[in-house]
């Protein structure tokens, strides 16, 4: 099934970010899928650019990192670009590509049809939604088919049907893990699900929960699930040396999380299971502290104020370059994903990819996407958690099988696959 000559224009709202985030792996996940359909894929970003007398000075501002516009001033003046719209869409501009050499963040799109802007409009289509209640409509330069909308946006592009990707409810299911303002979370995603041609999900556990909070059809969503983006695993050694050294670690000598430092990822729990653990490695976290981060740090207060005891059982990687997190994937004895809630799920996969044995919780949409190729764990117990490290260290038969099935699970998340139900998905209102 192909979408050879359909015209589709993608959000920026995630992948315009410089550090990496699964949502934004969704969105270039997704551009890959579409050229691979022979989809025409065109971009609608949102970069604030001053005005110029030229085209070529126009796409050097573009970008360039401007400087930035007084918060209230940039507001007062977009706020009466949003309240024309209700009555004429708002006009986007179509970016010229002649000549500025793009820097990586913007590797995405050299094969893209079109890079629309208007500038602001996420962040001001959101508040304008946030205080009347109403979607704001875009005007491109050229026909589009369809607009997917990778996270819930109150935008609407004219002339396109609208296909809005919902990842998770999990401010809704999980309220007190999030900083999200729930009141327009909800109404936002009604607004979506009503407004949307095609709702897709990326798991069965998702779709299950819109059905059962806002009582939509069942045919109305559609699971497509989302593309591991990692290519099989190379081993380099002189690399792998390289990094390892960098991080202070030993191949096979240290458990691995992957994820923000937030309530939902159970951080917390996992620390009190890997110190109880009775081969003590370190736990190596890769993820950045973002909301409520003390709370799921406080266990390692156990570790006393000793930093060179603490750096033995725990580091705190942060955000590390995608090359390195493969290695760090790799040569580690298991990756823990003691999660309480996710609406895919991608680290366990990630990491299948990579050879690396995966633990994950028995909750949401992770048995789904992970199959038997996981040992699962109740993330509410740390010994639980704690049980199911031991076993994957004192057992290489449990290891070499949970590899095995992992490579064969992950397999099932390719793009190959995930472009096919992604067409089969799109026809529906094509």
């Amino acid at each position: 099934m192909s979408l050879e000559g359909q015209r589709i224009v993608v959000d920026t709202y995630n992948l315009r970010l410089k550090q990496g985030s699964g949502i934004k792996t969704y969105g270039l996940t997704l551009l890959k899928a579409l050229r691979h359909l022979g989809a025409e894929v065109s971009l609608l970003t949102d970069r604030r650019i001053p005005r110029a007398d030229s085209g070529a000075l126009s796409e050097v501002l573009f970008f360039d990192n401007p400087p930035g516009e007084g918060f209230i001033g940039r507001n007062l003046r977009y706020g009466v670009r949003l309240a024309k719209s209700v009555l004429s869409p708002l006009k986007a501009h179509e970016v010229s590509r002649q000549f500025v050499i793009s820097d990586a963040s913007w590797r995405t799109i050299d094969r893209i049809e079109h890079l629309y802007n208007v500038g602001n409009i996420y962040e001001g289509a959101n508040n304008f939604f946030k205080q009347f209640g109403r979607w704001t409509t875009v005007r491109l330069p050229h026909k589009a088919d369809i607009w997917h909308a990778t996270t819930l946006l109150p935008i609407r592009v004219r002339g396109a049907r609208l296909v809005t990707t919902i990842h998770d409810i999990i401010p809704l299911r999980l309220p007190y893990t999030t900083l999200d303002d729930k009141r327009f979370f909800f109404k936002l995603t009604k607004q979506a699900l009503r407004n949307s041609d095609l709702v897709l999900a990326v798991s069965e556990c998702t779709k299950r929960d819109v059905i059962e909070f806002f009582g939509v059809p069942e045919e109305r969503v559609q699971v497509t699930y989302q593309a591991v983006q990692f290519r099989p695993y190379a081993q380099q050694e002189t690399v792998e040396k390289a990094v390892l050294s960098r991080y202070e670690l030993k191949p096979g000598e240290y458990i691995l999380f992957v994820g923000n430092i937030e309530p939902k990822k159970n951080l917390a729990g996992l620390l009190q299971a890997s110190f109880a653990v009775s081969h003590r490695l370190p736990l190596v976290v890769v993820g950045r502290k973002a909301w409520f981060w003390e709370e799921q740090l406080a266990p390692a207060k156990a570790l006393g104020t000793d930093k060179r005891r603490r750096k033995r059982w725990l580091r705190l990687l942060n955000y590390v370059p995608r090359s390195d997190l493969s290695v760090l994937y790799a040569n580690a004895a298991c990756l823990v994903f003691p999660s309480l809630y996710e609406g895919f799920g991608l680290p366990p996969l990630e990491a299948m990819a990579h050879r690396c044995p995966v633990i994950c919780s028995n909750v949401s949409s992770l048995p789904e996407v992970c199959g038997d190729a996981a040992l699962y764990c109740d993330p509410y117990e740390p010994d639980s958690i704690r049980a199911r490290i031991d076993e994957v260290l004192t057992s290489p038969q449990t290891r070499e099988t949970m590899i095995a099935k992992g490579l064969e699970q992950v397999a099932k998340f390719g793009v190959e696959p995930y472009a096919e139900r992604l067409a089969k998905a799109y026809h529906q209102v094509l």
